[in-house]
């Protein structure tokens, strides 16, 4: 499950993405500028920390992200694969 997310109060401890051109565009505004952010965790529970989310910098669209525990993906490429995915790609 993957949190949406457009509070930015809590992304003091992490790292910046440069926006990625194999990330497809936003699906909610549009917006091209869309990158990879490794965040650091609050809490620190091993099953449920991941440090990769998505961030749409037009929107400020946070896909993949808890507050308390960072990330959703262990990897870029799960974030970009998850981001990536649309529904009407999966229909028949």
């Amino acid at each position: 499950m993957a949190c949406i997310s457009n509070s930015k109060s809590s992304f003091g401890n992490s790292e910046d993405g440069e926006v990625m051109s194999d990330l497809k565009h936003c699906p909610f505004c549009g917006g091209s500028a869309v990158s990879i952010k490794k965040i650091e965790p609050r809490l620190y529970r091993p099953v449920r920390n991941h440090p990769y989310s998505v961030v749409c910098w037009e929107c400020d669209l946070f896909f993949g992200y808890d507050e308390d525990y960072g990330g959703r993906f262990d990897t870029k490429g799960e974030a970009i694969e998850a981001w990536n995915r649309r529904i009407k790609d999966e229909r028949p």
